[in-house]
């Protein structure tokens, strides 16, 4: 959810995707840290959030800030290209954080990092696994898969 425009929210009566501005994670398989998930195995994990063929990329339980909110949820990065969002012990999406040509993420250090996009900047903190740089890796990764798609 970004910049609230995605008309997402975590149903806490913001407008907005109430799981953005500064977040933390603790975690998580899935291209980097902690664990050896497979993608496949990660596919089914999330597969009633998915579209039909959607691919999971990266998941990973993160803290995220927004004010002075701090919620702890699953991120997922998919092909398609999307990142949402999930509270688990809901089992259900959260929010989810638009994907535009021109977002980018920032490790700030080996657990923090910053995912821009034109609404909003999203903190998020991966204190389980410490893979920041893997999160930035594989968003970039998809930002170049999709611009060579484009071409």
């Amino acid at each position: 959810v970004v910049g609230g425009t995605d008309g997402g929210g975590d149903g806490d009566g913001d407008s907005s995707d109430d799981d953005n501005d500064d977040g933390g994670g603790d975690g998580g398989g899935g291209g980097g840290g902690g664990g050896y998930t497979t993608a496949s195995t990660l596919d089914e994990e999330y597969a009633k959030h998915l579209f039909d063929g959607e691919k999971v990329i990266k998941a990973g339980t993160v803290l995220k800030y927004k004010g002075m909110s701090v919620k702890k949820r699953q991120l997922v990065l998919t092909d398609k290209p999307r990142l949402l969002y999930i509270d688990r012990e809901k089992d259900r999406v959260m929010g989810e954080i638009l994907w535009s040509p021109s977002i980018y993420a920032v490790a700030k250090n080996t657990s923090s990092f910053y995912i821009n996009t034109p609404q909003r900047r999203y903190i998020l903190s991966d204190k389980l696994t410490k893979d920041a740089d893997g999160w930035v890796r594989a968003i970039d990764k998809v930002k170049m898969t999709m611009e060579q798609q484009a071409d």
